[in-house]
């Protein structure tokens, strides 16, 4: 990682050669691969479902099943922009009063879909479809990022066989 960010600097600088004493092929490769890395794994804003009409339409029209502790709704639409998905992360105040909690399960969500999103998102890319996606979390107790992301996992599979 520490090499990484001097390449960075490196690069913006363009003194690559002379701070690592490394060829500039090599470290451009390693700078292309970290810039690989962060597509397939990043979470963009244009992959984030916004808008107040498209979220309503989602949960009225949308169809839904428990993968628990996770609650999915998912609906097709007509491809409108260049992503396979849009996801939609909540939970409840309801059932947890304190925001460092709600917070804290919503990174945790995130962070399973965003790390086994790739096969998702590849298999989403062959149909002439957008898929709007909610994921709420159910449960009344934290449960461990282990348990979140093999149902993340078992949740993504579950949509994948109903669209085909």
């Amino acid at each position: 990682m520490f090499i990484l960010r001097k390449i960075t600097k490196a690069v913006k600088n363009k003194f690559i050669d002379k701070i690592l004493n490394i060829p500039k092929a090599v470290l451009l490769g390693c700078f292309c691969l970290k810039i690989m890395i962060q597509l397939h794994y990043s979470l963009s804003r244009k992959e984030r479902l916004r808008g107040e009409i498209r979220v309503s339409k989602l949960f009225t029209q949308g169809k839904a099943f428990i993968s628990f502790p996770l609650r999915i709704v998912y609906l097709e639409e007509e491809k409108k922009e260049d992503v396979s998905a849009q996801v939609l992360f909540s939970v409840p105040k309801k059932r947890f009063k304190r925001a460092v909690k709600r917070n804290r399960l919503r990174r945790q969500m995130k962070e399973a879909y965003r790390l086994h999103k790739k096969e998702f998102v590849e298999f989403l890319a062959t149909k002439t479809h957008t898929l709007n996606i909610a994921i709420t979390y159910i449960s009344n107790d934290e449960l461990p990022y282990a348990q979140i992301e093999k149902k993340m996992i078992e949740a993504l599979q579950k949509i994948e066989k109903a669209i085909v």
